[in-house]
């Protein structure tokens, strides 16, 4: 009898254990299928976010260097939210130089033929420009991007462009250029990893 007893609890131990599994499984399913998922924010590695819609096209911009077979279009994304709130005050003719934020930079990076920036060489190619953390731009025209990646199949390239300023040569409050010391930072060229020394290359 106290045998049959034994197995009769160890049987209702099972039964529990299952039922449990079995809700928790439900759980997670109803939780993932929903109505659909909401849009996703611009999330950059610093944790500063460009809310969903809101990227709005501040500036676009060509640098290239006089030295290296090397040109950069540059996209400068600023949260459109800001962008009107100043344009409010400063005007919408004059915002691309009165604009001070948080900016994201997108774009493309054209390298004619296979060159070395400081010790890493960089192949030939169009590199699709991608932001990695927020960048800055203005007061006085100072532009900062901490980190971005410029990638090319399987070439990631690791950069910044810090310290930049706006150039507006004939006053009209639209930036016509950029000028500033592109760093490369680092090289993925597939599973391999270079480090880059003594890497910066100058554009206007």
């Amino acid at each position: 009898m106290e045998m049959k007893l034994n197995q009769f609890k160890k049987f209702g131990v099972w039964i529990l254990a299952l039922t449990l599994i079995s809700a928790c499984g439900k759980k997670d399913d109803s939780s993932s299928s929903g109505g659909g998922s909401a849009p996703q924010n611009t999330v950059f590695g610093n944790g500063y976010v460009i809310p969903n819609g809101q990227e709005a096209l501040l500036s676009s911009v060509t640098s290239s260097s006089l030295v290296e077979p090397l040109t950069v279009q540059w996209n400068f994304m600023a949260n459109q939210t800001i962008m009107n709130q100043q344009a409010s005050y400063y005007g919408y003719a004059r915002i691309q130089k009165s604009y001070q934020g948080p900016i994201a930079v997108r774009g493309n990076m054209i390298v004619r033929q296979n060159i070395f920036i400081g010790t890493c060489q960089v192949p030939a190619g169009t590199y699709t420009i991608v932001p990695l953390s927020q960048g800055s731009w203005g007061p006085f025209g100072i532009i900062n991007i901490p980190s971005f990646a410029a990638i090319s199949g399987s070439t990631q390239l690791m950069l910044s462009f810090t310290d930049a300023v706006i150039v507006d040569p004939n006053a009209d409050g639209i930036v016509d250029q950029v000028a500033g010391r592109l760093n490369l930072q680092r090289v993925n060229y597939g599973a391999q990893t270079a480090n880059c020394i003594a890497t910066s290359v100058y554009l206007n």
